[in-house]
Order: C-alpha cells, then structure tokens, then sequence
C-alpha cells in the first residue's frame, strides 16, 4: 500500500503541491474549524483531545523508535515514525467536530483520512503509521467526549 500511494509523489506538480501543502496545514484548518465553532466547551474538547492523542502518540514513539520510511521525496520528515502524530491530531478534531455538528464531523473526518493518505504520499509514514495514529485520534475523541458529557459539558449544536 505504501508503494502505490508514494510512487505518485513526482509524478504531477499538482499532485505533489496538493500533498505538501496538505500535509502542512491539513491540522491547523481542522483546529481553525474548531475556533470557528466559537464554542467554548468544543474548543476544550479539541484541547484536551489533541493533547490526550499527542502524549499516547509520543509516549509510544519513545519506547518504540521505529524509523520513518525513508523515502522522503517531498517532505523532511525525520525521528520516529509510529504512530503519525498528524493523523492522530487530525482524527482527534475531527471527532471533535463531528460530535459537535454531524455536517461538519462526517467532512473533516473524510479530509482527517485525506491528512493521513498525505502523510504516507510525501514519504513520512507507513500505512500503519497512519492506522494507529487515527485510532488514537479518533479514540481521544470519543472518550473525551463520552467523559466531559458526563460532567456536564455538552458543547453540542442546537
């Protein structure tokens, strides 16, 4: 799977300047779409989500130290590779998101695998990579929604 999605790096500018740049600012659009709800309770959830999926994410790296790809035609990715932090954080707002506002969820989580399909494109992860970092993600997400609902925090369209 690797092969087949990185092996089109090169091979259109379109193609390899649409990867880049969503591999770039992929997160920070879906962290806007969060600040854009202006929802105080659904930027917490985004918080505390993306910083669950980011210490499990980096906790794992630590004691794994697997090495990235090393096919890094269009992006200087370096240091571990497992999970992909940005796919974690991705699927971590997107849930955010979609618990939110349905409408707006099912998108971002469709963009949130579009960030993760970029990141094994531009050559800085394996497709496993890119799996366990969304299962973080889309794991942070639900659990802290499933606990600050519990604690009275609703943060839910009306």
């Amino acid at each position: 799977m690797f092969n087949a999605i990185n092996r089109l790096a090169g091979t259109s500018s379109i193609l390899d300047w649409a990867g880049i740049i969503i591999t770039t600012f992929g997160v920070p659009f879906l962290a806007l779409l969060v600040l854009l709800t202006k929802k105080q309770t659904v930027v917490l959830k985004a918080l505390v989500s993306f910083a669950l999926a980011t210490g499990i994410e980096l906790g794992i790296k630590a004691i794994l130290l697997i090495p990235m790809p090393g096919v890094t035609a269009l992006a200087t990715a370096t240091g571990p590779s497992f999970p992909s932090g940005h796919s974690a954080n991705a699927f971590a707002l997107a849930m955010t998101l979609y618990f939110y506002d349905k409408r707006i969820g099912i998108p971002a989580l469709i963009f949130a695998a579009i960030i993760g399909i970029s990141r094994i494109f531009v050559g800085a992860h394996w497709p496993s990579d890119v799996i366990v970092g969304a299962a973080l993600g889309i794991g942070a997400g639900y659990l802290v929604e499933k606990q600050l609902n519990k604690t009275g925090k609703q943060g839910k369209r009306k």
